[in-house]
């Protein structure tokens, strides 16, 4: 076989696209090029065969060659793992080894070595990471015309144009990964690969015909994802979800793909499943919603609601810190109220404040607003003694960044603010009040209770200053 032929052969390998007539060409060729390319694609699927090619790999002793395909094979035999875990050939500095092979083969015609190379640099295997390094290799790659460092390029690069011209050279990931900002296209490319039989295709437009409620079509394509077994943690929460949809009182077949995706880890389907023990098995529904806080916010949230209202706060926190490390916005904010508060944990109010400014969502914005203005919060009605040292900047900063709704329970509680903010934002305003109206407004606001003297001061001098 010529270099684009093996090249070809070896994408649609990686791809698991390739047809039994082309796998009947490769088993009757019989040299080291086909045997690792048969190794490669055996390796999940019959382990058997793997080792019967490996093997015949293994009994080669190939120390130099100026053959092309064959430097590109014995690179790519110490480029590949699964050669070590299979105990395959003598694997020790291996990554260095398949670097030396692939640099014998720079005047490949495919651009495939450059492209090797370049993942060399960029993952740090066998060599220092440099990713300026590797994005030189994945140009000089395609200029070659080599589709796969035009898909790597365009993610590393974000180039939808790049992303295109790898899909004009046939490769399938950049269909799946095509940009979302036009779903026409984008579902043409994804319906282009899943045809060819592409896998993540054909499980990626399943999920956005769910999105548009065609329920049938992604149940057609997810039964043929599941009578090849690829992934089937996803593919059975997504049958369960289309059945769900379209045959409510068909509970059994529901709850058995259910069962078998959150067998497999899905914790998306332990959540689904708890719909479904509530009310008859709780002992099963508090397991699988712990089994599913690990990796699921959404778990450590629903947690957190049965908690609270139970005021199990030692759980409320346990569940908030979970959600906290998955990265989930509401369980941070309830963390930095246990700091703050001293709820569960040591009082630690800068770690609190510090948790809170971090998040810049609605109710810590509320929260830092409260303690910038008035240098405490009420909790449960009563101040909680932090002893903040009042920031007016800081305050209209975050006063200025709520929701409206909740800039007008804040100024319902703290009357004041109103005119602070007025006052910050529009000076001007100040200068066309009648002199009853300023001094009432005074008035209201030297009875506030909430209100610090200082602050109460502050809102004199400056309505002195505009009148």
């Amino acid at each position: 076989m010529d270099e684009y032929t093996y090249v070809d052969l070896y994408d649609k390998i990686a791809f698991e696209v390739i047809t039994k007539d082309e796998l009947n060409k490769i088993e009757n060729i019989d040299d080291i090029c086909s045997w690792f390319l048969l190794s490669s694609h055996y390796y999940n699927m019959d382990k058997n065969k793997c080792y019967f090619y490996t093997n015949k790999l293994k009994q080669l002793n190939i120390k130099d060659s100026d053959n092309i395909l064959i430097c590109l094979t014995m690179g790519g035999i110490y480029d590949n793992t699964f050669f070590e875990n299979l105990d395959c050939i003598e694997t020790e500095r291996c990554q260095e080894k398949s670097l030396e092979w692939y640099m014998k083969c720079l005047n490949n015609k495919s651009g495939f070595t450059e492209y090797y190379i370049a993942n060399k640099y960029f993952y740090g295997k066998g060599i220092s990471r440099n990713v300026d390094i590797s994005i030189n290799w994945y140009n000089k790659s395609i200029k070659k015309g080599y589709h796969m460092s035009m898909m790597f390029l365009s993610f590393i690069r974000n180039d939808k144009k790049l992303c295109i011209e790898a899909i004009k050279k046939g490769n399938l990931k950049a269909m799946v990964s095509y940009p979302y900002d036009d779903i026409y296209i984008h579902m043409k490319y994804l319906e282009r690969a899943a045809n060819i039989g592409y896998k993540p295709a054909m499980l990626q437009l399943a999920k956005q015909y769910i999105v548009y409620y065609d329920y049938f079509l992604a149940i057609k394509l997810l039964e043929q994802l599941r009578d090849i077994k690829f992934c089937l943690k996803e593919t059975l929460y997504y049958l369960a979800l289309c059945h769900e949809k379209i045959d409510n009182h068909n509970y059994e077949l529901v709850l058995d793909y259910y069962k078998k995706s959150s067998d497999l880890g899905n914790s998306e389907a332990k959540i689904e499943l708890c719909k479904y023990y509530r009310d008859t098995d709780l002992k099963s529904y508090f397991k699988l919603l712990d089994e599913a806080s690990y990796e699921n916010a959404l778990a450590c949230n629903i947690l957190i609601y049965h908690y609270k209202h139970t005021k199990n706060y030692e759980l409320v926190y346990h569940y908030a810190l979970k959600g906290h490390e998955l990265g989930d916005e509401n369980c941070s904010f309830i963390v930095a109220k246990c700091y703050l508060f001293g709820v569960v944990v040591e009082k630690n109010k800068e770690k609190g404040i510090n948790m809170l400014e971090k998040l810049k969502h609605d109710d810590s914005n509320l929260i830092l607003a409260e303690l910038y203005l008035t240098g405490d919060i009420i909790f449960n009605g009563e101040p909680v003694g932090l002893s903040f040292n009042i920031n007016i900047e800081k305050a209209i900063y975050y006063m200025m960044s709520l929701t409206y709704e909740n800039l007008l329970n804040f100024n319902i509680r703290y009357p004041l603010t109103k005119i602070l903010l007025i006052n910050n934002i529009y000076p001007e305003s100040f200068s066309i009040l009648d002199d009853d109206v300023k001094q009432n407004i005074i008035e209201i606001y030297l009875c506030s209770e909430n209100i610090p003297i200082e602050l109460q001061i502050l809102i004199i001098k400056q309505l002195i200053l505009v009148s």
